[in-house]
């Protein structure tokens, strides 16, 4: 049975029910990121999946949509965003003030419609980080890791995707391993594979955990193939497309990059080229994030995050 595509289509299923003898009307349908099902009023199963671009998401045909949300009105040194998967809050990372800040949006994933909420989480104040590099959800949304300076700190989540019920876990120091000063951190799906952005570099290195998501179980084992052909530092990288593409920055020469990968979530071999983009009118460019067709950069030098149709 194929799936209806993505937009307001709906299939109509007839399925027998065997207890009445009658048959009765089942609705699928996939508008954006949602796919649901339903019998009249009834809901029977509802599945989001995210805000994930569609596999073979291209950087050949970005355009800017003139939508900016300029942080520095609540924080002058953002440094790292991420959406909940719903599109309908923001969280950033702040340097100087240690806060990990949320915004609502009532449009999903569309910044003009962002509108401040509060500082909803410390980072320094347990784990040591003197900075949020990088911010990612555990995929079932129970936790949120936040790294910095080859430490990443693990929060547990009462409310999934929800930082401002965040828990402390534990920071782990992984620097012993790591060339350089490490910038952003990225897992695999599974939580198995931990992806460091180091300084210098246009590989990542990586470490395996024989605990998924849990840091103290970290082994270093090497560096993945080069993330960026121009011999720039890679300050962060994000799976995307259900992990068959990673996307990667450079805050050196402000390039986004988009690589295939063979394997998904799996950045160790099998890596190829696909399409770049440059932001020509600024520079430090220091986070990526690609969600519902669109492509998202926070641009260091001017405190804001843009939005771009992909």
């Amino acid at each position: 049975m194929a799936l209806p595509a993505t937009g307001n289509q709906i299939t109509m299923l007839q399925v027998r029910d065997f207890f009445g003898g009658t048959y009765s009307p089942i609705t699928m349908s996939q508008l954006g990121e949602e796919i649901s099902i339903t019998s009249g009023t009834t809901v029977l199963l509802s599945e989001s999946f995210g805000g994930q671009p569609a596999p073979g998401t291209s950087l050949n045909s970005v355009t800017f949509d003139s939508v900016i949300l300029d942080t520095s009105v609540n924080s002058p040194d953002t440094r790292s965003f991420v959406f909940s998967p719903s599109g309908t809050e923001l969280y950033t990372g702040e340097e100087n003030s240690d806060d990990i800040i949320r915004y609502n949006l009532s449009t999903p994933f569309d910044l003009s419609t962002a509108s401040f909420n509060s500082a909803v989480l410390d980072y320094n104040a347990l784990s040591g980080l003197s900075v949020a590099d990088s911010i990612q959800f555990k995929p079932d949304g129970t936790e949120v890791y936040v790294a910095g300076s080859g430490i990443v700190a693990t929060y547990s989540l009462s409310t999934n995707y929800d930082i401002s019920t965040a828990s402390f876990v534990r920071a782990t120091d992984l620097n012993a391993d790591l060339f350089n000063t490490a910038f952003g951190a990225v897992f695999s799906n599974d939580g198995q594979t931990l992806y460091f952005c180091v300084n210098g570099r246009t590989v990542l290195q990586y470490f395996t955990l024989s605990t998924p998501f849990n840091t103290s179980t970290a082994t270093y084992v090497g560096v993945t193939p080069e993330v960026t052909n121009n011999f720039a530092t890679v300050i962060n990288a994000k799976f995307i497309s259900n992990g068959d593409q990673l996307v990667t920055v450079s805050n050196s020469t402000d390039d986004v990059q988009l690589y295939d990968l063979a394997t998904a979530y799996d950045a160790t071999s099998g890596v190829s080229f696909n399409s770049s983009y440059s932001v020509t009118d600024s520079t430090n460019v220091r986070d990526v994030y690609v969600a519902n067709n669109k492509l998202f950069l926070l641009v260091f030098e001017d405190t804001e995050i843009r939005q771009y149709s992909v």
